[in-house]
C-alpha cells in the first residue's frame, strides 16, 4: 500500500455521509467490472471506482471492450485508459476510456450497411455518491501517451489515431436531483431505447437543459472541467481547484478521468490515446487568503508566514481573518497576557484529518516611544553579531510599561520581537525610571518560535531618554544569552563579559553616534582611540560637544581634548582626570558666598570630576596630555552656603522649578537661565528658588598663574595675562595696578 492515507468513501465504517477523501490509491484489490445494460463482467474496476469499459449484445454476438486496465503506479497500482476501437462487421467507432465515481453508459444506432454505419452516438456518466463536503482541489498524477504506437490498440486497423486530442478531468459537487430522458445502449437499426436517467452530468453541469427535470433544491455548487494536453511520459501532478458558484452545501460528488476529449466530437477520438493517473485526492484548503486589522489589511500578509505585528489594541471583531478553503473554518482566541491573538484555520476534512489545520498569530503592539538602541549579544559568553535597533518603551500606566525589542536578530538570523508586558517602572531620586521584569516569553516569529520557551529577566534605566537595559535569557533551560541595550549616543559599551569580540568590533561601532564612546576590551589585539584593554588605553580623545562616561578608571597614555578655551577670559570647565595645574594657567574652586558674590580660590590640583573656573592663555591647554588617570565619573559638586557648583559631562537641559540654574556668561558672571541646554565639560550653578537672584558676581581671591607679572605700582598702565603692556585695550581680563580687571 502507498504511504498516502486515501479514504474510500465506501469502506468508511461511519457510512458514506461522513466520508471526505475519495479512493484514489487503487491497491486495494480490484473488482469484476460489469457495464451498464450488460451482464457479464468485462475486466476489473478499482473499488470505489467505474472503468466504462464495454459490453453490449448484437443480435447473438457479445461485443465486449475494456477501456481501462490495471497499471504501475507511482508506487503500487494506477489505471490507464485507453481510447479504443469497438465494433464487429466493419460496424464500429473509437470509443473513450474513462472512470468515474458515477454511472458510465454509453448509446449508438448501428445499421448495417449504413454510411456511416455508427449515428446518435453518446455517452458518459450519470449519478455520483453521496458527500456533503466542500473540496478546494483535485490532485493526482498522471501520465499520457498519444497514438496507437506502445498501447494495446498497436495491432487494431480500426480506428483513427488524433495527436492533437486533449484528456479530460471532470469533477462536480451538486445537491437535489436532476432528471432527464436518454437514450442508452447499441440498437442495430434503430435508435437506443430512451430511458429516465437521474444526475447526468451534463445536467448537473447546465450543459444540457432541454428536457431536463430539476427538484427544488437542485443546484449545481461547484466543478471541474480540465483539459491535459500533449504526451507527458514521466509522472507528473497536477492540482485543479474547484470552481465554487454557491455556498451551499453539497449533496453528491462525481469525479471523471477521460483519455478522450470527454465533451468533445466523438467522431474525432484519437484511437490509442491513453491517459494513467495514481494518487487522486481531494484537497481541503485550511490556510489564510486574507488578514486585516480594523478593516486595513495587514502588510506584507501571506499565507505561508504564521506571524504578523500590529500596532495598536485587540478589539473584539478588530481582526478579518478570510479563510482560503470552501469549507474551512476561521476561530480567533486573545491572550491579553503576551497580546497575542491565535487565529485557528481548519480545512473542511478536519473530522478524518485532524492535522489539516494553521494557525496564525497577531501581536498586538502597544503604542512605544522608539529608542535608536545598539544591540551587544552574548552566547555563553561568545560575542554574537550586534545589531542596531529601536526598542520601544509604552507609556507608563499604574506603574508599569511595556517593553518591544523589534526584529531581534540571534546568530545573523532575525527571528521576530521580544515583547515584555507590565514591566515594573519606578522613579528613581535623580529622575531616572528603573526598569524590571521576569517573563517566560516566546520570540514572536516563524524563526523565534523555534527557540522554545524562554525565560526572559529584564534591568534597565531610563533617564534623558536615553534607554539602558539588559536582558538575561535563558535558552534551552541551560545556555545564558545576554543582550545589553544601549543609546546609539551610549558614552561607553563594556565588552570585557565577552569573547570573540575582533570580529565583530567594526559592527559594534557601527551606528553609534558619541565620539567620545569609550569601549572596555580585554583583547590586547584591539587598539585604536577610546578602546581600553584592561585598564590601558593608548589615546583618549574627547570631543567637547559629547557626552562623556567612564564606568571604570583607566590610564590613557595620551590624551586629546578639542575645546577652544576663551584665552583671556574666565571659563568653567570639568575634567574626568586629575591633574596639577601648570605654570600660567589659574584654576579656581568655589569657596566663598556673600550675597550674590562668589569668590573662587585658587588650587594647585585640579581633582577629576569637579567643577572649577579657569584663566589661561593657550587655546587648548588640554590637548597634549600624556600618562593620564582618568577617573571613572562620578558626581563631585561643591556646595557653599546654599550654592552648588556642579561639573557636567552630559547635556543638562534648565527647567523651572524649585531649583534655579545659572550658566557662565562672557561677562564673567553666573546668569540665572529659565530655559536652554548646558553643553558638556561645562559646569553651572544651582540654588533653591527662595535664595534666587538675577545672577552672581565672581571675584578670584588671586591670580593663580600670573604670579611671574610686575607691574609700576600705581601708574595705570594695562597689561594682558603674560605681563605685556597693552596700549589699547579690548574687552577681557587684564591686571592694572598690580589687580585684575575685567574691561568692557
Amino acid at each position: 500500500m502507498k504511504k498516502i492515507a486515501l479514504l474510500s468513501l465506501f469502506a468508511l465504517a461511519a457510512g458514506p455521509l461522513t466520508a471526505q477523501q475519495i479512493n484514489g490509491s487503487f491497491d486495494d484489490a480490484w473488482e469484476e467490472c460489469i457495464p451498464y445494460k450488460y451482464s457479464k463482467a468485462v475486466g476489473t474496476t478499482p473499488q470505489g471506482w467505474n472503468i466504462a469499459s464495454i459490453g453490449y449484445k448484437v443480435v447473438i454476438f457479445d461485443v465486449t471492450k475494456e477501456m481501462g486496465m490495471q497499471a504501475e503506479g507511482v508506487t503500487g497500482s494506477g489505471v490507464t485508459l485507453v481510447n479504443r476501437y469497438v465494433g464487429m462487421m466493419g460496424m464500429g467507432q473509437t470509443a473513450p476510456g474513462y472512470i468515474t465515481l458515477g454511472t458510465p453508459w454509453n448509446a449508438a444506432r448501428a445499421t448495417v450497411g449504413g454510411d456511416p454505419p455508427i449515428t446518435e452516438k453518446d455517452g458518459g456518466a450519470f449519478g455520483g455518491i453521496n458527500f456533503t463536503y466542500r473540496p478546494d482541489a483535485l490532485r493526482f498524477s498522471y501520465k499520457r501517451s498519444l497514438g496507437k504506437t506502445g498501447s494495446i490498440e498497436e495491432s487494431e486497423d480500426a480506428g483513427i489515431e488524433n495527436s492533437s486530442e486533449d484528456a479530460s478531468v471532470i469533477a462536480l459537487l451538486w445537491k437535489g436531483q436532476y432528471s432527464s430522458s436518454v437514450g442508452v445502449g447499441v440498437s442495430l437499426g434503430s435508435s437506443p431505447t430512451k430511458e429516465p436517467m437521474i444526475d447526468r452530468e451534463k445536467d448537473v453541469m447546465g450543459m444540457i437543459t432541454d428536457g431536463v427535470t430539476k427538484s427544488a433544491d437542485a443546484e449545481c455548487i461547484a466543478t471541474i472541467n480540465y483539459s491535459i494536453e500533449g504526451n507527458q511520459a514521466e509522472w507528473k501532478t497536477l492540482t485543479i481547484p474547484f470552481n465554487y458558484t454557491s455556498d451551499a452545501t453539497p449533496e453528491k460528488i462525481n469525479v471523471i478521468f477521460s483519455s478522450a476529449d470527454y465533451f468533445g466530437d466523438r467522431d474525432a477520438i484519437g484511437a490509442g490515446n491513453s491517459l494513467t493517473i495514481d494518487n487522486v485526492e481531494l484537497i481541503y484548503n485550511s490556510q489564510l487568503a486574507s488578514l486585516a486589522y480594523n478593516g486595513t489589511a495587514i502588510e506584507g500578509f501571506d499565507k505561508d508566514n504564521q506571524y504578523y505585528t500590529v500596532t495598536g489594541e485587540y478589539t473584539d471583531d478588530c481582526l478579518t481573518a478570510v479563510s482560503d478553503g470552501a469549507g474551512a473554518s476561521v476561530k480567533v482566541s486573545y491572550n491579553a497576557e503576551n497580546r497575542i491573538a491565535t487565529i485557528t484555520v481548519e480545512g473542511n476534512d478536519i473530522a478524518s484529518n485532524p492535522e489539516n489545520k494553521h494557525e496564525y498569530y497577531v501581536m498586538f503592539a502597544p503604542e512605544t516611544t522608539a529608542y535608536a538602541s545598539k544591540l551587544i549579544m552574548g552566547l555563553a559568553g561568545t560575542m554574537l553579531p550586534p545589531a542596531t535597533e529601536n526598542v520601544g518603551i509604552s507609556e507608563i500606566n499604574g506603574g508599569k510599561a511595556h517593553f518591544l525589542l523589534s526584529n531581534f536578530a540571534f546568530q545573523g538570523m532575525v527571528m521576530g520581537d521580544i515583547l515584555l508586558t507590565d514591566v515594573e517602572c519606578k522613579e528613581a531620586e535623580d529622575g531616572s525610571l528603573t526598569l524590571h521584569k521576569e517573563q517566560t516569553i516566546r520570540v514572536f516569529g516563524d524563526a523565534g518560535n523555534t527557540l522554545g520557551d524562554l525565560p526572559v529577566v529584564l534591568n534597565g534605566t531610563l533617564k534623558d531618554d536615553k534607554l539602558n537595559a539588559d536582558l538575561s535569557i535563558t535558552l534551552k533551560g541551560v545556555i545564558p544569552i545576554s543582550v545589553n541595550v544601549y543609546p546609539t549616543s551610549t558614552p561607553y559599551v563594556d565588552l570585557t563579559a565577552l569573547t570573540g569580540v575582533a570580529s565583530q568590533f567594526a559592527a559594534v561601532k557601527d551606528g553609534l553616534t558619541n565620539p567620545n564612546c569609550l569601549f572596555y576590551v580585554t583583547d590586547a589585539t584591539l587598539a585604536g582611540d577610546n578602546v581600553i584593554v584592561d585598564t590601558e588605553c593608548q589615546k583618549l580623545v574627547l570631543s567637547e560637544d559629547a557626552a562623556f562616561f567612564a564606568p571604570k578608571a583607566f590610564t590613557a597614555a595620551e590624551v586629546s581634548f578639542d575645546r577652544d578655551f576663551a584665552a583671556g577670559r574666565v571659563n568653567t570647565f570639568v575634567l574626568p582626570f586629575t591633574f596639577t595645574v601648570p605654570d600660567g594657567i589659574s584654576v579656581t574652586k568655589l569657596n566663598k558666598v556673600e550675597g550674590t558674590t562668589l569668590t573662587f580660590s585658587p588650587v594647585t590640583t585640579a581633582e577629576a570630576n569637579t567643577p572649577y573656573l579657569i584663566e589661561t592663555n593657550e587655546t587648548r591647554p588640554f590637548d597634549a596630555l600624556t600618562n593620564v588617570e582618568v577617573a571613572a565619573t562620578a558626581t563631585v559638586d561643591v556646595t557653599v552656603s546654599g550654592v552648588t557648583h556642579h561639573g557636567a559631562f552630559d547635556s543638562e537641559t534648565v527647567t523651572s522649578g524649585e531649583t534655579a540654574y545659572y550658566g557662565w556668561n562672557e561677562n564673567g558672571e553666573f546668569v540665572k537661565a529659565t530655559t536652554g541646554t548646558l553643553l558638556p565639560f561645562r559646569t553651572y550653578l544651582t540654588t533653591s528658588a527662595a535664595q534666587a537672584a538675577p545672577s552672581f558676581k565672581v571675584i578670584m581671591d588671586k591670580p593663580t598663574g600670573i604670579d611671574t607679572i610686575t607691574t609700576t605700582e600705581t601708574d595705570g598702565a594695562i597689561y594682558d595675562l603674560t605681563g605685556r603692556r597693552v596700549e589699547k585695550a579690548v574687552k577681557g581680563i587684564y591686571i592694572r595696578d598690580g589687580k585684575k580687571v575685567y574691561i568692557k
